[in-house]
């Protein structure tokens, strides 16, 4: 079992987040990804890092700019939890006034989710929860199991055995009780067999609202870490497939568009969302226990100005208790969402939840799929992301630490970058806005059993134009591996995806075509990622003339550590073609912004030929006087023999560059 710590080095791998060597996180015929800096220039003036910084006292407790303090507007939490239990926290006593146990007197009242009436039912119908009348006291060393009771809220008074006293504390909890979650399974299934585990994995699909693969990279280092020590396999150009989270949520967890949804099963948002055949249904009727759950009850995915669920959606369903504790103990809001629910995050809601489910199937021996997704901290604000940093650390090494990720395929990924805010007037804040990052963690048990798939992952997730919908073939595949991904299934699926080409979902356990479009993969010009435009321009036009000094200029710097080697000079520019972003993604659409210029260029001695794309980014002063900066992205090709002309040179790259003379 591998538990990430912070002691454990950083593996040094394929996977390791730096950026493209070639200067484009995908480079295909079919698609162009710029692999620009998270802190660039353009975008610096807008990045923060709050998260890093010391607490401020001025009154802004409720401003993005300052850590959430939970507990220090409410008091700190009196009662925790376990996976079964609650327990006093006794360092907390003072606070509360009380020197012992004994001098609190606390209990739990249970609550479940009540269904509404099928026939008669508005936006409420996914919010119904029922207490019940007991509230069931703790024991004397302050602690109380829950027994198969799913949601509690927790009330605390100074010693009495009057109820009617004041409230000196309340709380909220969750617990995921297998049994409970059984007995849904077999009420909907209709017996009890549960089919058996060889060759089954687990499925989480872990999100986060509103976080671009760049600003991951700035906000979220110590996740980006464990990430690494894990193994995950990061997207590069995992593209967003509409606005805002819904339209990107559907496609993964249904395969269609948000207009394909209401066309088969969902006709407007006053109906329920029941009767659309979305994964974890298909899941269930493998034998899978399912679950579902986000931290911001009124602006949910499958609820915000929608009427969600009739029926419970899933076996694990924590929206009770995060609908509950938002309505009568959230606070600190900052524009849309309360961050925070009594002494914690809103977010922990989730991250506690989702450690208690993994826990409870793992020790179950239960296959399980889930989507949990996290709004509070990144939905309003670009630097916010940095507050879910740590959290998110601490969830992982707790799954990690259940065992689960040896039966498990994590899914960690965002729906899109931030929709507003000034970095939007940019054109990579447009550009992250479409790029939302994703990784997959593997466990080295389905690796070694489907090492064909998992190489086409790899290879996808790198180098290929992906989205939703190919997340979602990917996540059918796992509904029966032996028949999807087993090496005679790949080569059989693989010769008939090239008589299909254009599909729009592609399974990444295959290869994905290389010159896969927008238009391919069902992005929408508006949402295209791809720099497109490529057009061949005459070689002796200024700006070809600028991107070939610059190739030259960048050989001749890799060898001046090298005296032995003649500096290059230009003989003749053999092609140039340029290309540019899309229209969609000019901030400004009559301003020039980045454009790739790929030279091909001959230099002297030696008629050597190199190719290269050369990054040309307008800079405009604060006079309004526009230069161009010039800049070689990525590698420099050698793409003819040069024989001997380098042996006064050991190091291999250097070969490709020098002259040997004087």
């Amino acid at each position: 079992m591998f538990i990430p710590t912070d002691k454990q080095p950083m593996e040094e791998t394929e996977d390791a987040l730096s950026p493209s060597s070639r200067g484009f996180l995908v480079m295909t015929s079919g698609c162009k990804i710029p692999d620009l800096d998270p802190m660039d220039p353009a975008v610096r003036k807008f990045v923060e890092f709050y998260a890093n910084g010391t607490r401020n006292t001025t009154g802004e407790e409720d401003s993005d700019k300052v850590p959430p303090n939970c507990a220090g507007k409410v008091g700190p939490a009196l009662v925790e939890s376990n996976t079964t239990s609650l327990y006093i926290v006794t360092s907390a006593l003072e606070y509360y006034n009380a020197s012992a146990l004994e001098d609190v007197n606390c209990c739990y009242r249970p609550f479940h989710r009540v269904m509404a009436d099928p026939n008669h039912y508005d936006y409420s119908a996914d919010n119904n929860i029922e207490y019940h009348k007991l509230c069931y006291p703790f024991q004397e060393e302050g602690s109380a199991s829950v027994g198969e009771h799913e949601f509690v809220r927790v009330e605390c008074r100074l010693s009495s055995d009057d109820t009617t006293s004041p409230l000196i504390y309340k709380d909220f909890h969750a617990f995921a009780p297998v049994s409970v979650a059984m007995k849904r399974a077999i009420e909907s299934r209709g017996n009890a067999e549960m089919p058996p585990l060889d060759h089954r994995w687990s499925i989480l699909v872990f999100g986060m609202d509103a976080v671009s693969r760049l600003n991951f990279h700035r906000q979220m280092p110590r996740t980006k870490k464990v990430l690494e020590e894990l193994g995950a396999i990061e997207f590069l150009g995992y593209n967003k497939v509409g606005d805002n989270t819904f339209p990107n949520i559907v496609p993964l967890m249904s395969g269609m568009t948000e207009d394909e949804l209401k066309k088969a099963c969902w006709p407007n948002p006053q109906k329920k969302l029941d009767d659309c055949s979305w994964l974890w249904r298909q899941f269930e009727s493998k034998g899978y226990l399912t679950g579902l759950g986000e931290d911001c009850a009124w602006m949910s995915t499958f609820n915000y100005v929608k009427v969600g669920f009739l029926r419970q959606p899933v076996h694990f369903y924590v929206r009770p208790l995060v609908r509950t504790s938002e309505d009568e103990a959230g606070h600190t809001k900052r524009m849309n969402a309360k961050v925070c629910v009594g002494p914690r995050l809103s977010a922990s809601n989730i991250f506690n939840y989702i450690y208690k489910v993994m826990n409870s199937v793992s020790d179950a021996a239960q296959s399980f799929f889930g989507l949990f997704w996290v709004n509070s901290l990144t939905h309003d604000f670009l630097n916010s992301a940095g507050y879910a940093d740590e959290p998110q650390v601490q969830l992982l090494r707790k799954i990690a630490s259940t065992g689960a990720l040896n039966r498990t395929l994590l899914l960690f990924l965002s729906d899109h970058g931030i929709r507003w805010g000034s970095i939007r007037e940019t054109y990579q804040g447009r550009l992250e806005e479409r790029l939302p990052f994703g990784f997959a963690v593997i466990p080295p048990s389905f690796k070694e059993r489907y090492p064909s798939a998992v190489a086409n992952l790899v290879r996808n997730a790198r180098k290929r134009l992906t989205t939703a919908f190919d997340l979602h073939e990917t996540l059918k595949d796992l509904l029966d591996p032996e028949a999807s991904i087993s090496s005679e299934s790949l080569a059989r699926r693989s010769k008939e995806l090239l008589k299909r080409y254009g599909t729009r979902g592609i399974s990444l356990f295959l290869p994905i075509p290389e010159g896969r479009t927008c238009k391919d993969a069902g992005i929408t010009p508006n949402w295209c990622s791809c720099h497109s435009g490529e057009k061949k321009i005459d070689t002796e036009e200024p700006m070809a003339i600028a991107a070939a000094g610059a190739l030259v200029d960048k050989v001749n710097a890799f060898l001046e550590p090298y005296p032995q080697c003649t500096r290059r000079e230009l003989v003749a520019i053999k092609s140039a073609i340029i290309s540019s972003p899309p229209e969609s993604l000019l901030p400004h659409p009559k301003k020039k912004t980045l454009q790739d210029v790929s030279v091909v260029v001959e230099a002297a001695p030696g008629g050597a030929l190199f190719e290269a794309t050369v990054r040309v980014v307008p800079k405009e002063d604060e006079s309004g006087l526009v230069s161009l900066e010039l800049a070689v992205a990525g590698t420099i090709s050698r793409i003819n023999r040069y024989g001997n002309q380098s042996a006064c040179v050991d190091e291999f790259h250097m070969k490709l560059y020098c002259f040997c003379g004087s």
